[in-house]
């Protein structure tokens, strides 16, 4: 009786079991699901990353103390709290060698900031965006148009701005209305019309400057001359490189709508320099004036064309004064604008093991449209957004992210020696006496022969 009791018992059981088992198996319910990464896309081969894993990615960064750099990486781990991010402050002086020096030796980072005209000296070092992590259409879409040029190249992505930057005016609004100028110049010959009356000198020396109009002219004395120069020339069609990117001709001749030749660049060169000339009836600004930075917060200088980043250095010297910005001056008659960007973009080592979860976290803080985090870093740091949707900026910068569309970008091989012989150019004219022509074509024989590595 108990062995027939014991056999229908174990008959029901395995009923039991394999209507379970039944049930599950068409009850419609989907499997589990392996983690996604931040687009959504599942976990595969070619871009994404295992977030089960303990990951850890080392940043190196400029200017931003790990204040304001860690709430970006606390918003980034509510979501992907597998990822530790380590935040390193570096020194500007010896960043790029230092830089290239670690990853020589393996040390380098996972991320870190390149130089918005350092891709085609860097880019051999750099791992590109996988597309499942970023498109080119929406990195297009979403970041200033300045970093597509700057940073993408042959279809790939290599680095990723938060913030951007562009030449602008400053002025002193406490000087323009003793002078009775109640709107800042929109154009060069604006520009050259206050700077006659603002500009104020010696009696009885007229090359002595008492206070100056404007900041220009010189190369050692001038914030940024290199960048101020190359705007002008790129507002007045200076064909600074070639298409093929295998020649500067910045020295070169163009012919106008009437067929006369003309030089843009040395004309550029000339008004640039004509504000260092005591002869010249421009001439505001000498050696002998010192730093810009430090005579404007000073009041002994009206106006300077200069980047958002100069304003905090005006305000720690002088608190009080009435610092105002303006759109960087424009050639009369022109119908685009045109600045000069200047900025930093985040990228991920070709060196790193973790290059998916490194352009994931960038993805997330500069380009998700959910993460605000981003916002609060440009309140801490008064930069101005590279995300081209988010228009927050403080009441002082609304002119440079303004601009942030007209900024252009010049392509440098070597930014360093390239920028060195630009300032060697101002040099030679306003130091050395060189004639202009003279002075630009050595300028422009010296780029030639940095292209090709010579």
């Amino acid at each position: 009786m108990n062995k027939k009791i014991l056999f229908i018992g174990g008959g029901i059981l395995i009923v039991i079991i394999l209507a379970i088992v039944l049930i599950v198996a068409f009850s419609g319910k989907p499997p589990e699901q392996s983690p996604k990464n931040g687009n959504g896309d599942e976990n595969s081969d070619d871009g994404s990353f295992d977030q089960n894993e303990k990951i850890t990615l080392t940043m190196w960064g400029l200017f931003d103390d790990s204040t304001v750099i860690q709430p970006l990486i606390d918003s980034f781990n509510y979501k992907y709290p597998n990822v530790e991010i380590i935040y390193s402050k570096k020194d500007y002086a010896d960043y790029e060698t230092s830089l290239v020096d670690a990853i020589a030796s393996d040390q380098g980072p996972d991320i870190f900031l390149i130089h918005n005209d350092w891709l085609p000296k860097h880019k051999n070092k750099l791992s590109p965006a996988p597309e499942n992590i970023i498109s080119l259409e929406d990195y297009a879409a979403t970041i200033t148009p300045s970093a597509y040029t700057d940073f993408v190249d042959n279809n790939k992505i290599y680095a990723l701005p938060f913030a951007t930057d562009n030449l602008a005016l400053i002025y002193n609004k406490e000087l323009f209305k003793k002078a009775e100028i109640s709107v800042p110049p929109t154009t060069w010959e604006d520009v050259l019309s206050y700077n006659k009356i603002l500009t104020k000198k010696a009696i009885g020396d007229p090359t002595k400057i008492e206070t100056a109009g404007i900041a220009l002219g010189t190369a050692g004395n001038v914030g940024r001359a290199g960048d101020v120069l190359l705007a002008i020339m790129l507002q007045n069609s200076t064909p600074i490189v070639s298409g093929d990117r295998n020649s500067y001709d910045f020295n070169q001749f163009r012919k106008d709508a009437e067929g006369i030749p003309r030089y843009p660049g040395t004309e550029a060169l000339e008004f640039y320099a004509n504000f260092a000339d005591p002869a010249k009836s421009s001439y505001s600004w000498n050696k002998d004036m010192g730093d810009p930075i430090k005579a404007f917060a000073e009041g002994k200088v009206a106006m300077l064309i200069g980047y958002s980043y100069f304003l905090p250095s005006i305000k720690r010297l002088n608190a009080s004064i009435d610092v105002q910005v303006s759109s960087m001056p424009q050639i009369k008659g022109s119908l685009d604008p045109v600045t000069l960007a200047n900025y930093w973009g985040w990228g991920v080592s070709k060196a790193s093991a973790r290059s998916e979860a490194a352009w994931e976290f960038l993805r997330f803080t500069g380009m998700d449209k959910d993460n605000s985090a981003l916002e609060r870093y440009l309140i801490a740091t008064q930069k101005i957004s590279a995300k081209q949707d988010l228009n927050y900026y403080e009441t002082g910068l609304k002119i440079f992210y303004q601009q942030a569309d007209s900024a252009k970008t010049i392509y440098k091989k070597d930014s360093e020696k390239f920028d060195t012989i630009i300032i060697e150019m101002i040099n030679d004219v306003v130091v050395n006496k060189q004639p202009y022509q003279s002075a630009i074509d050595v300028a422009a024989a010296k780029a030639r022969e940095m292209l090709l590595g010579k």
